[in-house]
């Protein structure tokens, strides 16, 4: 009869403990922003008169991949005047990219292939409204192959351009 009742002391403790890990596993899902899933596709681009003001991104070993997080902000120079680049890059290419004229990036577009574990990209390159011009661009080393991604871009700055390096190793 003891043991019974520690049996069922026991099974509702389980019970218990199932519940918390639900909730907490729930509710770290719901505050992820990610905007794809490992080996998914990426497809991001700010709302009219925004730009994107934060970048963020993770890799897992085990996927081989990333996933990207952005946000956009408003800013008085964005515009609708915007258009797509076509593939910046092959699979396992370095590459560098600035949008053309004196556009600046609003938008993403990515496709993973697990044959290659390496993305391709696209981004959707926006003119400024007015005379607002691109000027004192600045270069920023923002990560290191595997490693986290979180960088704010600056106020009264827009991101223009890309520079990715490969390495087969650090795949």
């Amino acid at each position: 009869m003891l043991s019974l009742q520690g049996h069922k002391v026991n099974m509702m403790l389980l019970y218990n403990v199932g519940y918390v890990f639900f909730i907490v596993f729930y509710l770290a899902k719901v505050g992820e922003s990610w905007k794809n899933g490992f080996d998914k596709p990426l497809d991001f681009t700010c709302p009219v008169n925004k730009v994107i003001s934060t970048i963020r991104s993770i890799h897992e070993n085990w996927a081989e991949d990333r996933r990207w997080d952005f946000n956009c902000i408003w800013n008085k120079f964005a515009s609708n005047i915007c258009s797509w680049s076509g593939y910046v890059n092959s699979m396992d290419q370095t590459f560098a990219f600035q949008c053309p004229g004196n556009g600046y990036i609003a938008g993403v577009h990515s496709i993973h292939e697990n044959w290659a574990e390496d993305r391709r990209f696209k981004f959707y390159c926006c003119q400024p409204k007015g005379k607002a011009t691109i000027n004192r661009c600045h270069y920023t080393s923002i990560n290191w192959y595997d490693q986290p991604i979180s960088h704010n871009v600056p106020h009264s700055f827009v991101w223009s351009g890309v520079v990715s390096n490969h390495a087969d190793w650090a795949e």
